[in-house]
């Protein structure tokens, strides 16, 4: 009876290995963008409401360790969510195995997932909802631009399980073309989530069916030859997400995403995109900063932070961000106090529950050392005419800040978001600097340091 008074669980444990130690298969450069991503749609408390842990790049056996303890110890009604992307590959009797950071051709059995393992754990445990995201290759070919190695499918299904599989048996799934702009599939399941989109019904959920046939049409559209398959034994609708309230939606001209990325616009045309597309687009910029060595410095201009710093901190805690000097602006609580007439009056509070949040990380700051992260915080009293992140000095996304015309104060910044890359020579992406250059100068030198670590 006790047991039936606990509110069941929503986990995600998300699996990402774009890199494996066998040279013969490829690297899969957005593997571990498309797991942030999806992550932080599925623990956004307005949609998914998922507690999530994210393993990027683990060797065989911490996978393997990972999946047992997060499928062990749970209610019958726990739903859990279980997502893969990397490759795929088939042991001598055609048996699937997802690929670790250790994995070895030769020696598949002893060092990948397999398969057999996830359904045997699975099996066993007391869940009776389950669902398996598996973005992974099981073609027989391998294009330019296709995702994992080429083979058959090979399924996990069971009892209260559905598996959303990426593509059909003997089709690829793919990565766009141009490095870091993430998995079709992966990028259609957090958009349906992040914009409401895969509600299909309208009634303010979203059921895995839904999710699945949203993914499946829109990655048809973009790549035919993709077809997505949903394998369920779940009787009954199963709800895994919630049509957010915030009612996010991308702006109009933006629905050739997968041709169009902020992350490869042109040096003609600079694509503006919202808020549900900025931390993918954070975590591409980062990972091939990261992969290239670049300079590893970013500033952020931010009004609350209140999106801006859970998005930093996840990528601190993932370790996307080693070795990097961050110079974080926040609007200063007591400058919003004194101009009522410009700005919501809960923006003070949500500037001061972030600071407050940076300030516990830089009292503590042995994981800031060992990382290598230098963090500074600076709180500012000017008016915030762009908001954004600049990279390495000369790499912009940003945004102009809007107004409510109806209460004459400043609005929530739900984009558009604009992005300028260190090469992009145009008209368009110099004054996108230069505005941002400005408006950051002018923040500066209103501004005091509120921290810095260590």
């Amino acid at each position: 009876m006790a047991e039936e008074l606990v509110t069941p669980a929503r986990d995600a444990l998300i699996l990402a290995c774009g890199e494996v130690r066998d040279p013969s298969l490829p690297v899969l450069s957005s593997a571990g963008a498309d797991a942030l991503a999806f992550s932080q749609v599925l623990a956004d408390p307005t949609i998914g409401g998922f507690r999530t842990r994210i393993l990027t790049s683990p060797e065989s056996q911490p996978a393997r360790r990972a999946v047992e303890e997060f499928l062990g110890n749970r209610r019958r009604d726990d739903l859990l969510l279980l997502y893969f992307s990397g490759h795929g590959q088939l042991d001598e009797h055609a048996r699937l195995h997802l690929a670790t950071a250790d994995t070895e051709i030769g020696l598949l059995h002893s060092t990948s997932l397999a398969a057999d393992f996830l359904n045997g754990r699975m099996d066993a445990s007391r869940s009776r909802r389950i669902v398996v995201v598996l973005d992974c290759c099981y073609a027989g070919a391998f294009p330019l631009g296709a995702k994992g190695t080429p083979e058959p499918a090979h399924f996990l299904e069971g009892a209260g399980r559905a598996v959303l599989a990426s593509s059909e048996a003997l089709s690829p799934s793919y990565e766009a073309v141009e490095p870091h702009r993430g998995s079709l599939f992966t990028r259609a399941l957090a958009r349906g989530l992040a914009t409401g989109a895969a509600d299909l019904d309208g009634d303010g959920r979203i059921e895995v069916g839904e999710l699945y046939r949203y993914a499946h049409d829109l990655v048809q559209q973009i790549r035919p030859e993709q077809r997505p398959v949903l394998r369920s034994r779940i009787t009954g609708g199963l709800v895994i997400a919630f049509r957010s309230p915030t009612g996010l939606v991308f702006p109009r001209g933006t629905d050739e995403w997968s041709v169009s990325s902020p992350d490869v616009a042109s040096d003609e045309e600079m694509v503006g995109f919202g808020l549900a597309r900025v931390t993918p687009t954070m975590a591409a910029v980062v990972e091939r900063f990261n992969r290239q060595n670049l300079d590893r410095h970013l500033e952020i201009l931010g009004l609350t932070l209140t999106t801006g710093w859970p998005t930093l901190r996840g990528m601190i805690d993932h370790g996307m961000l080693d070795g990097w000097q961050l110079v974080i602006y926040c609007l200063c609580p007591d400058y919003l106090r004194e101009h009522p007439e410009e700005y919501q009056s809960v923006w003070a509070a949500m500037a001061e529950s972030k600071l407050a949040e940076m300030a516990d990380l830089a009292r503590s700051p042995s994981m800031l050392v060992r990382r290598g992260i230098g963090l500074q915080v600076r709180t500012y009293r000017s008016f915030p005419g762009v908001h954004g992140w600049r990279f390495g000095r000369n790499e912009v996304v940003m945004a102009v800040s809007r107004w409510d015309t109806g209460t004459g104060k400043l609005a929530e910044p739900y984009g558009p978001f604009e992005h300028a890359k260190a090469d992009d020579n145009s008209a368009r992406g110099r004054a996108c600097k230069e505005t941002f250059e400005n408006w950051l100068g002018r923040a500066e030198a209103s501004s005091t340091v509120r921290f810095s670590a260590p």
